[in-house]
């Protein structure tokens, strides 16, 4: 969501602080799907999608589902997912604009690799922990 804003903030010469627009996503999400809506519109994209049940859905994963009892929370992780049509959009709207140049990075850096390997022995862990104590 930051780089999202950010990247709004920088074409459309916005006034706006992206990073608390994505900490208060619960306020800024449904303009964020609008406006990523209508620009991908403008490049030729033409798939349309539901801004206000993406936003439903985001917001009931990401925090209803999130207060539930361990380990039923952890299905908000999944809240994501209603994510994926929204930056489709923009990443195709980026791709078939001529108004900017972009990068296109074609594989993970050493980085992203470390950031994977230890996410995924954080998530292994974190679930062999909950099923332990059932």
């Amino acid at each position: 969501m930051f780089k999202a804003w950010r990247f709004f903030a920088i074409k459309d010469h916005l006034n706006i602080m992206p990073a608390l627009r994505a900490i208060f996503f619960i306020f800024f999400l449904y303009s964020l799907f609008n406006r990523i809506q209508r620009y991908a519109g403008e490049q030729g994209y033409a798939q349309r999608f539901s801004t206000g049940w993406m936003y439903i859905g985001y917001l009931f994963f990401a925090v209803i589902v999130a207060n539930l009892p361990d380990p039923y929370w952890l299905i908000s992780s999944l809240s994501f997912i209603f994510l994926i049509r929204a930056f489709v959009a923009l990443n195709y709207a980026k791709t078939h604009t001529n108004a900017f140049s972009i990068i296109l990075q074609e594989k993970f850096n050493l980085a992203q690799v470390m950031v994977i390997i230890f996410g995924s022995i954080f998530w292994l862990l974190l679930l062999i922990g909950f099923f332990m104590q059932i």
